[in-house]
């Protein structure tokens, strides 16, 4: 039997019969989508992720000492008859989508999935399969995050408006992906300089290996010290921290949870993800159109029962199923 483990908690076995587990286990090799730790499992075994997951990792302190690099549209054949591709999933630089055809069947397994395109990724590629595991973090029907573009606009009319205002504004955001997409919306939409944190500079440059227009300074650089003084440029950093700047500053979030969550100690809030919304899961399903669908994480459950009522066979791993397919 060969095991392989999909990011942290999911695990297809390979047999005389195909079995899709929701629980982990000692695994063969490991099929790691992205480079956001929740999806890291520190595995001894091989390691399949593109080079840029491996280098977003790497620049996040992350030790890997087996790993299998593959690009997207790559196949390759880790055990006999068992093929595992990799195709772009739309989430962050280097996110992949995994397609795993064994001798009777294909299975798909998204990871983060994001469904429309942003400033720096294209929308996940859709790839058939005959059982699709999916990711359900806005699985629920009231998330509906709208034209990205609109999102982006509005974060830029706050951008304006708070230096009109005298104050320096500040994104607290993720380290790895929305960071980047922060500084890339400023870059090409406004000119004027972001310096950012010591954790989002180190992944900022890994993406300026694929994105060499992008341009930010780390602060406490020389480099920024001039920034500062002139007070005036877009601080982005992971965590809410002192801006050493004669200038006050105002902070912002960035996260698909601002749709229907309150964030009162920021003053702004803008539901810009990197993961589909509902309608955004619901027609990728219905792109691949499987025979059988496992949801994981956040809603799994509601997505589930609503694929249900749609007449798929689905099941949420949440639920700790351990399905024959």
């Amino acid at each position: 039997m060969v095991a392989i483990q999909l990011d942290r908690e999911t695990t297809i076995l390979i047999g005389q019969k195909t079995i899709v587990s929701g629980q982990s286990v000692e695994s063969d090799i490991t099929c790691v989508t992205h480079g956001h730790l929740d999806h890291w499992g520190g595995r001894k075994k091989p390691s399949i992720m593109t080079n840029e997951t491996y280098n977003i990792l790497r620049a996040r302190k992350i030790g890997i000492s087996n790993y299998l690099s593959a690009k997207h549209g790559e196949t390759i054949n880790p055990f006999g008859d068992i093929k595992i591709t990799l195709m772009n999933s739309g989430h962050m630089l280097g996110s992949s989508l995994f397609k795993i055809e064994t001798p009777e069947l294909d299975v798909v397994y998204t990871g983060d999935l994001n469904t429309v395109e942003t400033m720096l990724d294209r929308p996940a590629k859709v790839v058939n399969g005959e059982e699709l595991i999916i990711e359900a973090t806005y699985g629920a029907p009231l998330y509906k995050f709208g034209p990205r573009d609109n999102i982006y606009a509005q974060i830029v009319r706050w951008i304006l408006k708070t230096i009109k205002e005298g104050f320096i504004p500040c994104f607290k955001v993720y380290s790895a992906g929305k960071a980047q997409e922060i500084i890339a919306l400023v870059n090409r939409l406004l000119d004027i300089d972001v310096v950012v944190s010591q954790n989002v500079y180190r992944v900022s440059s890994v993406y300026k290996m694929t994105y060499p227009w992008m341009n930010f300074e780390l602060i406490g650089s020389i480099e920024s010290g001039e920034i500062l003084r002139n007070g005036e440029f877009v601080y982005v950093s992971s965590s809410r921290s002192y801006v050493p700047t004669w200038k006050r500053t105002k902070w912002a979030v960035a996260t698909g949870w601002a749709l229907t969550s309150l964030f009162p100690e920021f003053d702004a809030a803008f539901p810009l993800s990197s993961h589909a919304d509902f309608k955004g899961l619901l027609d990728y399903v219905e792109a691949v159109s499987p025979r059988k669908i496992f949801t994981l994480f956040g809603h799994s459950v509601t997505f589930a029962k609503f694929l249900r009522k749609l007449g798929y066979s689905a099941y949420a791993l949440e639920e700790k199923p351990r399905v024959e397919i």
